[in-house]
């Protein structure tokens, strides 16, 4: 106990002051500013800013004028009047304290005065409370992430999948659906396996699996190639099976004229049942948000033309002119087929007529109900193509089967209806072939 601390000494360290509110005597440090302190016993403030120190006049000691080291003392906004105790027990540190000392009579001793000290707990606010937590909570989540991070980097170490550069981000919804998601067996998507048999086993000619940078680039040219071109001569030597496109592009000239083309917004590429692939394109028109999709059949690694019919959407008949003469002889459409529910007119009998959709991937016009004869060795093979898959999902509905096909179609002897046509055969189950 430093001599200060003496309770002999302590009286010559202290002022009296009468509170303004309870009228009672409150004893405290000298030198100390009313203002910062509160009455212990009503946690009124003791005085203003300006106001000296009133001293008692029962007080016996004089109130010093100078301190050598005065305390700070904090005013305590308790609205209860505190529990004096002279040997108070250990508690649990608070969050924030503050503490006002004052003096007082021992109540053991009357002849002496001992020291006595206020403390209270500064409760936080809601929004600091609510700062707080949310601060809490990032650094938890910062702390969370990098560790699950840095786990997956340690435990996978050289198995860590690099992007592919030369596949574009965005997917395209008419690449997917021209892809042929469920393919036939005369198409086979690129996780085949099978050795290309136009490579003969030499690596160099090999065709790669997935589309790369340079037969993008190969596929762009062609396409600006085409655009510029000025002659029928000079389009037949960029496309596939020059002496029958040649012909079919004569006649009608479904190619855009003064059309540029920007970018490549998405690709994708197909092999096919001879062993050759199929590039899907879909490349931006110039700088508008418009598009066009182009389709190429690559041979070799070197080896890449267009397919224009599939490029332009070519059809032998207009499907205009086909629904308004509606004829009796087949004619074939580059199509897609999936189940339907349409029964009326001449093909209202389900137990012979099995329905179809016919459509054609971005073109909402081009909408028919196709009826296969559920009696014919065709109509029984077809339907067995198009039964839904089960969904490896247990409680998931089945999966719709697709398919790409070039399909022969007629119209019956005194039709009802414009769109109600029956299917005779399938030439082709592949757009590409």
């Amino acid at each position: 106990m430093t001599p200060k601390d003496i309770p002999g000494n302590l009286a010559s360290q202290w002022a009296v002051v009468n509170c303004l509110f309870c009228k009672k005597q409150v004893r405290i440090r000298a030198g100390s500013r009313l203002s910062k302190l509160a009455c212990p016993y009503c946690s009124k403030p003791l005085g203003n800013e300006d106001e000296p120190h009133q001293t008692s006049s029962s007080s016996a000691t004089k109130k010093p004028t100078t301190h050598s080291n005065p305390q700070r003392q904090r005013r305590v906004t308790a609205k209860n009047t505190p529990i004096w105790d002279s040997n108070p027990e250990p508690q649990t540190i608070p969050e924030q304290d503050d503490t006002t000392e004052f003096l007082e009579i021992d109540p053991n001793d009357r002849s002496q005065m001992r020291l006595r000290r206020v403390r209270r707990k500064v409760h936080l606010r809601p929004w600091q409370k609510a700062k707080r937590i949310l601060v809490c909570s990032l650094l938890v989540i910062i702390a969370v992430a990098s560790v699950s991070l840095l786990t997956i980097l340690v435990f996978r170490g050289g198995n860590t999948v690099t992007a592919d550069l030369n596949k574009p981000e965005i997917s395209d919804p008419k690449i997917s659906e021209l892809s042929n998601p469920d393919p036939a067996p005369e198409i086979r998507e690129v996780s085949d396996t099978r050795q290309n048999p136009l490579s003969n086993n030499n690596p160099e000619n090999e065709i790669p699996a997935s589309i790369t940078g340079e037969e993008r680039d190969a596929c762009l040219d062609i396409i600006h190639s085409f655009a510029v071109a000025k002659t029928p001569e000079e389009r037949m030597a960029l496309v596939v099976h020059p002496e029958i496109t040649g012909e079919r592009m004569k006649r009608k000239r479904l190619h855009p004229e003064n059309e540029t083309y920007s970018e490549i917004i998405d690709s994708n590429k197909l092999r096919l049942e001879s062993g050759k692939f199929a590039i899907l394109l879909a490349v931006r028109i110039g700088n508008l948000d418009q598009q066009r999709y182009f389709a190429f059949i690559q041979s070799s690694r070197d080896d890449i033309k267009m397919h224009w019919e599939v490029s332009f959407g070519y059809q032998p008949i207009p499907l205009e002119l086909f629904k308004k003469t509606q004829p009796e002889q087949a004619h074939p459409f580059r199509a897609k087929l999936r189940n339907g529910d349409f029964f009326a007119n001449t093909f209202d009998d389900k137990k012979r007529w099995y329905c179809v959709e016919v459509y054609y991937p971005g073109n909402p016009d081009f909408l028919m109900y196709g009826y296969l004869d559920r009696q014919t060795p065709f109509g029984q093979g077809v339907i067995a193509r198009l039964d839904q898959s089960e969904n490896i999902i247990p409680g998931l509905p089945a999966i719709e089967t697709t398919l790409s096909v070039i399909a022969s179609m007629r119209f019956p002897q005194n039709p009802a209806s414009n769109n109600q046509v029956e299917i005779v055969d399938i030439p082709s189950y592949s757009w590409f072939e």
